[in-house]
């Protein structure tokens, strides 16, 4: 679970970067006043910068670390992909503590991982896990760290990055609002890579200061597509996330 912990340290550089360039601000007004007061004007320092919340350039590691946490929805725009779903039971999985509930499949059993709020595997295929993640943040909202789009633009360019990757495929990628939260990314894509294809369901939200991740990983093996039984299995993880509850 480091990848969540490397989006946390990310929103907290967005949020430095913000902060630093709003005192750069305040001195250049302070600069200005003290001149005007002595009857001198200063030379103005050339900038693009306003009030409103700064463009971020990022670079190289950034990128991958804004991409890298996504490896851990109002529903999703309907899979070309035909499959009959399997109707397991399910159970509400709620923490009152860090304020979120949502729907996992009762059969899977619940399994330690470091950084994890909660983790759940299936019993059969363990490679196929659901998990929660909660960070603190200083970021407001998720939009304000970043649109839908851009976000979406860096994790297929950050999966692509990566050595051992062959291809990766956006299958849908959405923003919603809740009650809570202004914004909520959801994504879910397909990475082929030299250890096997895999497919990944993000639900990602902001909400008092918390950056929550509801993440579902499905391993396809070497197969050259993901299967019905993985398809099916990847519906099961759209269904927790549409359930996800942040209060």
């Amino acid at each position: 679970m480091h990848q969540k912990y490397l989006l946390h340290d990310h929103i907290q550089f967005v949020q430095h970067e913000r902060t630093f360039r709003q005192s750069r601000q305040r001195v250049r007004a302070h600069a200005v006043a003290t001149a005007s007061s002595h009857g001198s004007r200063p030379t103005p320092s050339p900038s693009s910068e306003d009030s409103s919340y700064p463009a971020i350039n990022l670079n190289r590691r950034s990128i991958l670390t804004i991409a890298s946490m996504f490896v851990l929805p109002a529903a999703f725009p309907e899979d070309s992909v035909a499959t009959t779903l399997p109707s397991p039971d399910f159970t509400t999985y709620a923490n009152p503590a860090q304020n979120y509930s949502f729907q996992r499949p009762e059969s899977w059993e619940q399994v330690e991982k470091a950084g994890a709020d909660v983790l759940f595997r299936d019993p059969i295929k363990k490679s196929s896990t659901l998990g929660m993640t909660v960070l603190p943040v200083m970021v407001p909202t998720l939009d304000t760290f970043g649109s839908l789009e851009v976000v979406a633009e860096k994790l297929v360019a950050a999966e692509k990055a990566k050595e051992s990757t062959l291809s990766v495929k956006m299958l849908s990628q959405q923003q919603r609002e809740t009650p809570l939260a202004s914004a909520v990314y959801d994504f879910v894509y397909e990475v082929d890579s030299t250890r096997g294809r895999k497919q990944i369901v993000n639900c990602v939200a902001i909400v008092r200061s918390k950056l929550y991740i509801l993440n579902g990983n499905v391993s396809c093996g070497k197969e050259t597509a993901c299967g019905e039984e993985q398809v099916a299995t990847v519906e099961l993880m759209k269904h927790a996330a549409e359930s996800l509850k942040i209060e």
